[in-house]
């Protein structure tokens, strides 16, 4: 799709779409409309299962960093002493530490 049609698509504010439900690999998947493009690379996925709703909401990686740093300044030593004690098997894929986090935890030693 051309950018063009991307920014005239943009411009124009929707509400609600009909769109197609297919199969991608093993899932379910649907395409978001160039009106409703999200401006980050992740999405919180959430199903009401009474409702039988799915609400997609973009995420903030600033404010999600932000709010981790929060949280591990909250954690009491002993807390802070179990997640040092924990062992991770080779198997086990750890993502990559951001520089922020692993700062923050040489600072709290």
């Amino acid at each position: 799709m051309s950018k063009k049609v991307i920014q005239k698509a943009n411009a124009t504010p929707v509400e609600s779409v009909l769109a197609r439900v297919f199969m991608n690999g093993g899932s379910q998947a649907i395409r978001i409309p160039a009106a409703m493009r999200v401006p980050t690379e992740q999405v919180r996925i959430s199903f009401d299962a009474d409702s039988g709703k799915i609400t997609i909401e973009p995420l903030d990686k600033d404010a999600m960093k932000a709010a981790f740093l929060e949280l591990a300044k909250s954690l009491t030593q002993e807390e802070r002493d179990e997640f040092k004690a924990m062992k991770f098997k080779r198997s086990t894929s750890i993502a990559r530490i951001n520089p922020d986090v692993a700062e923050f935890f040489k600072a709290v030693q």
